[in-house]
């Protein structure tokens, strides 16, 4: 695990559409009205076909969060982080800990 090194630094998150997750799908009724439910089985698709890098999901800000929270970003932008960029970062380190996983780094 990282330590900040008692450091303490702002990070801005500014995510675009995002959606509850699906791997617990029981919570959308708390996260979005009935309306909204509709709007999101309406625009996501559309979404992610036309703007992709605008979407994200929850988990994906979730990870995001914990890694800045670590200080994983610094030096890597920011302190403004946009929604591409978080899903970028995510990716990536997704990447690296699936390669170590399988002792490619």
């Amino acid at each position: 695990m990282e330590e900040s090194g008692g450091r303490l630094g702002a990070t801005i998150m500014r995510p675009g559409y995002f959606f509850p997750s699906k791997a617990y799908h029981k919570d959308a009724p708390n996260q979005r009205s009935s309306t909204l439910r509709v709007a999101d089985m309406i625009l996501a698709p559309a979404l992610s076909a036309f703007y992709p890098a605008g979407l994200i999901s929850v988990e994906e800000i979730g990870r995001f969060a914990l890694e800045a929270a670590r200080g994983k970003w610094e030096g890597k932008g920011g302190p403004i982080f946009e929604n591409a960029e978080m899903k970028n970062l995510v990716k990536d380190l997704s990447l690296s800990m699936a390669n170590l996983s399988h002792g490619e780094l």
